[in-house]
């Protein structure tokens, strides 16, 4: 797949192989005319799986760089001809699906929850294409949704981080991302609580929050970003702060502070779907996945093991253990 970065402010990247048929072919050159998308120069075909990636953001986020990834992983593993389209422009996002229906693209990713809005009407007049909002709750007879579960990797986070503090309220910096990061923050706090209950839960924003929050005593809290501010990674180490993490990558960016980090394989859940798609058993259905389910994972670096004595280990090992067998009844779970 080629990378679409030259095409100036929209970018797209893609092609269908195979041998050419003019009416798909000028279809394709339509959509990058109407969307700003680079055309392909390889022939057009109407065989095999076709897999498409929509997005939309002003600028680009880890949350479009994985859609891309996975779009990727999907041409390779599935031997899928697929394409992106990239439009900021929030009035094309309907033509965006459109363009996709009139091609008969086969699977087409809708990156964000601005997609939605369009998504439903947009999306009846297809029939033959599935559609799937990423992430999103949505759900129709060729519309699904990918959503993730996060509430059992806090729960897990929030046993650990109680032990390590040792004491002190709950802490979270909040910073930017989907809205599953909110269950992330429920479960950390619910499985805070199980080691320390009635814990206070204090809230800070910003470069400035380490220091707030290690004034009124907090000594590990949650950074629910999911691309970690270097400001913050370097303000919370200069408080004394420890943190849990939403980005995976601050474990290397800040070894000595951040000890435990949640990632989500995205990538790994639009293979899933996709594959479901072209063994044609996809669902009009939200596709949630959860710790269990190996896409959502609770990540450790070395820091965490210089931390943490056996017990913690131990109480690390109890509750991950709670929590993929299902045994965690927790109502603010969901669980």
């Amino acid at each position: 797949m080629k990378d679409g970065g030259e095409c100036g402010r929209s970018e797209s990247d893609g092609h269908w192989r195979g041998a050419t048929l003019p009416l798909r072919a000028l279809l394709i050159v339509l959509a990058a005319t109407i969307l700003g998308a680079c055309p392909s120069d390889e022939p057009v075909t109407p065989d095999g799986f076709r897999v498409s990636v929509l997005t939309s953001s002003p600028r680009p986020n880890n949350l479009d760089r994985s859609a891309v990834a996975g779009l990727h992983r999907i041409e390779r593993e599935l031997q899928a001809n697929v394409y992106r389209v990239h439009n900021a422009e929030p009035e094309r996002r309907r033509e965006m699906i459109r363009t996709q229906g009139d091609l008969g693209t086969d699977l087409v990713f809708c990156i964000g929850n601005a997609f939605e809005p369009v998504l439903f009407s947009e999306a009846a007049s297809y029939p033959e294409s599935i559609f799937v909002l990423l992430p999103g709750d949505a759900r129709a007879s060729n519309v699904a949704s990918i959503g993730f579960h996060l509430k059992g990797a806090g729960y897990i986070a929030g046993v650990v981080a109680a032990n390590i503090g040792q004491g002190g309220p709950i802490g979270v910096i909040h910073g930017s991302g989907p809205d599953w990061l909110d269950d992330l923050e429920d479960g950390y706090a619910a499985g805070f609580r199980t080691v320390k209950r009635g814990t206070e839960l204090l809230e800070a924003n910003g470069p400035e929050a380490p220091g707030e929050l290690a004034q009124r005593g907090v000594k590990v809290a949650l950074y629910t970003a999911q691309s970690a501010d270097p400001s913050v990674l370097t303000a919370a180490k200069d408080a004394g702060v420890l943190l849990v993490a939403a980005d995976p990558r601050a474990l290397r960016q800040a070894s000595e502070t951040v000890f435990s980090a949640v990632a989500v394989d995205l990538p790994e859940a639009m293979v899933r779907v996709a594959r479901e798609s072209q063994e044609g058993s996809i669902q009009g259905r939200v596709y949630l996945y959860d710790l269990g389910s190996g896409v959502v994972q609770l990540r450790m670096n070395s820091l965490f093991d210089r931390l943490a004595d056996e017990a913690t280990k131990d109480s690390y090992l109890n509750a991950l253990d709670e929590v993929t067998a299902g045994i965690v009844e927790i109502e603010s779970l969901g669980m």
